[in-house]
């Protein structure tokens, strides 16, 4: 602590995810001692639990139970030490370390997964990735392809009629871009964990040349039909189908026009995908 007062603490113990053959390093005894930490003379004094993971034939039941149990705890849980003992093969290892991986990863506590991969002159102490040339082990292939796997790939889709387009994604950072026609936008927005469906509101930037069409549609209407006072009129249609006969500008949802004789004011509101237009009278 007198090193580095901001660094996070963890409790970092072996043979409690692994196995249950040890008694004397089971999970309630490892419960017992966080508790007792961090009700000690500094309380929550620990910030993290570890669980080393050095594995002979992983017991995925058994891992999934002592997450579990751990998780109850309410601290983030991280697997520090992952590898599978060498008395396997290299394919044998490679399918292990690929259940305990998914394991770890599909759990909702396990905030962190470090690989136990040292190599040295003399060869791997248990397991390594690669070999002496760098070349993929068939372990190292395994995390390749886990990382791909887990990584969010660019999604494509169409709202729906009340412009809400839904997707289930890892939590991080996205960049999300909504086209409609010669309107365009990119926003930002960041999943982090919660138990709650999160909503992102999306706000659009109306283009230029529409907001002129419209304008010219309005000067074309007045002048054609030489109105003298507010008219209000609602529709339904796609924007400018029908304009000149019905005097709207129109919008995918109800829009409210005031057309005023012979000045007009105009006012656009956009939200997600749908354009609300209106033309406010002026008393100019």
């Amino acid at each position: 602590m007198k090193v580095d007062p901001l660094a996070t603490l963890f409790m970092n113990e072996f043979s409690v995810v692994e196995t249950c053959e040890d008694v004397e390093s089971t999970v309630d005894s490892y419960i017992l001692k966080l508790k007792e930490l961090n009700d000690g003379p500094e309380p929550g004094l620990l910030e993290g639990i570890g669980l080393q993971g050095h594995f002979a034939k992983p017991n995925i039941p058994l891992m999934r139970a002592v997450l579990d149990k751990l998780a109850t705890l309410q601290l983030p849980i991280w697997l520090t030490e992952v590898d599978i003992s060498k008395k396997f093969d290299q394919l044998t290892q490679a399918i292990y370390l690929e259940e305990v991986l998914r394991e770890g990863f599909s759990h909702p506590s396990v905030s962190g997964i470090i690989l136990w991969t040292p190599f040295h002159e003399s060869g791997c102490y248990q397991m390594c990735l690669t070999d002496g040339s760098f070349k993929n082990l068939p372990t190292g292939d395994v995390v390749d392809r886990l990382l791909r796997e887990w990584q969010m790939k660019e999604i494509k889709g169409t709202s729906d009629d009340h412009g809400s387009f839904n997707f289930t994604g890892f939590l991080g950072e996205y960049k999300v871009t909504v086209t409609d026609g010669n309107m365009s936008t990119t926003a930002t927005f960041s999943l982090d964990r919660s138990d709650e469906t999160k909503h992102i509101n999306i706000q659009m930037t109306f283009v230029e040349s529409h907001a002129i069409a419209a304008w010219e549609d309005l000067r074309r209407v007045a002048r054609d039909r030489r109105l003298g006072g507010p008219l209000l009129s609602r529709t339904r249609s796609p924007l400018g189908r029908t304009f000149a006969e019905s005097h709207t500008i129109a919008a995918w949802e109800e829009s409210f026009v005031y057309l005023h004789h012979p000045s007009f004011s105009l006012l656009f509101f956009v939200f997600g995908h749908l354009l609300y237009v209106s033309i406010i009278k002026s008393f100019q």
